[in-house]
């Protein structure tokens, strides 16, 4: 969340000006709708340490979500839409308690697609780093047929099918690789001496 300072018009056309916290200035466009102001301008406050920050994140990057977070965000985004939490309520607790730096600057972005009213899916497109084209589409398809915990069921089921798929493999795969180094370690000595 973000500082923002705003001017608005209100309907008797004088000029009103104020500080509020948002995701993103089409969240903060929104909130300032709500008050009955129309937005003249929007301005971050803290531009210098914002601009600095993101210089920071382009330098060192941001750790993109393993896919144990992945899973986990489903599971919990399940839960939420199964009791029937308001979704805003829901992602900005998610996006409170994720430790992922990466995963916690997408639902920032969510939140924000969200407050200034565009879908879910559309606000999960905005970042296709961390959400896949499958992600989406199902996401897309819950909404349109109203079972949004349906489809972060069936998300939860496959990521987690598909990480104990790769971790069989890294099984499998692991003993090979220590006999042949070890042919290789023996046929090194036996040339040697």
């Amino acid at each position: 969340m973000h500082e923002y300072a705003y001017k608005g018009r209100g309907d008797d056309g004088r000029l009103q000006q104020g500080t509020l916290m948002a995701a993103s200035p089409d969240a903060a466009a929104g909130q300032i709708l709500n008050l009955g102001l129309v937005p003249v301008e929007i301005k971050p406050i803290t531009a210098q340490a914002s601009s600095g920050s993101k210089s920071l994140n382009i330098s060192f990057g941001t750790p993109k979500p393993s896919a144990k977070d992945m899973i986990l965000f489903c599971r919990q985004m399940y839960t939420i839409t199964r009791s029937g939490l308001p979704l805003l309520g829901g992602l900005t607790g998610l996006m409170q308690s994720t430790h992922n730096e990466g995963l916690r600057n997408a639902l920032v972005e969510v939140i924000g697609g969200l407050e200034s009213g565009r879908s879910l899916s559309a606000s999960f497109r905005t970042r296709p780093d961390v959400f896949s084209d499958l992600f989406i589409s199902l996401v897309e398809i819950g909404e349109s047929t109203g079972t949004l915990d349906t489809a972060f069921e069936r998300l939860y089921n496959y990521l987690h099918m598909e990480q104990e798929i790769k971790d069989r493999v890294r099984s499998a795969v692991r003993y090979p690789i220590i006999v042949m180094c070890t042919i290789a370690i023996a046929l090194g000595i036996i040339t040697v001496f």
